[in-house]
C-alpha cells in the first residue's frame, strides 16, 4: 500500500478534523502542529478542501515582526469558531538561496507553531518567497486572505496600498470581517 504524501496527509487531516483539544495522556507541550511543504498551488487546493467553511489564510514568515504579533490571533479565531472556520497558514521563510531547502526551514517554523499553539494546517512554501508573492501580486507580508464558505476570496488584507496606516491587524480589521461571514449561514 502506498503511504499518503505529507500535503495529502495534510489534505485529509482537514476533512476529517483536527482536535483542538489535548490527546488523552499526551501534554500540550509534547504535541506537534501539522505542518507540511507545499506549492502555492496546492495551498490553494487545501483552501477549496474547505468549501462550505470560511476560510482564514496568513502568508507570514518568522522574520517578519507584524506578523509573528498577530499570528496567536489566527489561533484565536481557530479556537473560537471551529465549526465555521478553517485557519491556515502558509510560510514563506524558504528564499532559494543555493544549499537550502524548503524542507530546511522546518527547524525555523517549527518551534514557533509548537509555542503558539498553532494546532490547523500550516504549510512552508515549497517556491521561494519571491515567487509566490509575485504569482499572487503581492508586495510584502503579512497578508491574510479571508474566503467565503463558497470558497471565493471576499477580501485580502495586506498593505501594499497603504490602506491600514501602520497595518491591518486581526481584532480591527480581520475578526469583524469572519464574524460577519460567519453570520451569514
Amino acid at each position: 500500500m502506498r503511504s499518503l504524501t505529507p500535503f495529502w496527509s495534510l489534505a485529509l487531516l482537514a476533512l476529517t478534523g483536527c482536535p483542538s483539544a489535548d490527546p488523552p495522556g499526551e501534554p500540550a507541550a509534547a504535541q506537534e502542529p501539522p505542518l507540511v511543504v507545499a506549492s502555492w498551488e496546492e495551498a490553494e487546493q487545501m483552501v477549496a478542501v474547505h468549501r462550505g467553511k470560511v476560510v482564514v489564510l496568513d502568508l507570514w514568515s518568522t522574520w517578519c515582526l507584524p506578523c509573528m504579533k498577530e499570528f496567536p490571533h489566527l489561533v484565536e479565531i481557530h479556537e473560537q469558531f471551529p465549526e465555521d472556520v478553517a485557519c491556515m497558514s502558509f510560510n514563506l521563510n524558504y528564499i532559494g538561496v543555493e544549499n537550502e531547502t524548503a524542507e530546511s526551514m522546518r527547524d525555523q517554523v517549527l518551534p514557533f507553531l509548537k509555542s503558539r499553539r498553532a494546532f490547523f494546517e500550516n504549510m512552508i512554501s515549497s517556491d521561494p518567497d519571491h515567487i509566490v508573492m509575485d504569482k499572487i501580486s503581492l508586495a510584502s507580508i503579512p497578508a491574510v486572505m479571508v474566503f467565503g464558505r463558497d470558497g471565493e476570496l471576499v477580501k485580502r488584507f495586506d498593505n501594499d496600498q497603504g490602506l491600514y496606516g501602520e497595518g491591518f491587524t486581526y481584532q480591527d480589521h480581520i475578526v469583524p470581517l469572519v464574524q460577519e461571514l460567519v453570520s451569514a449561514k
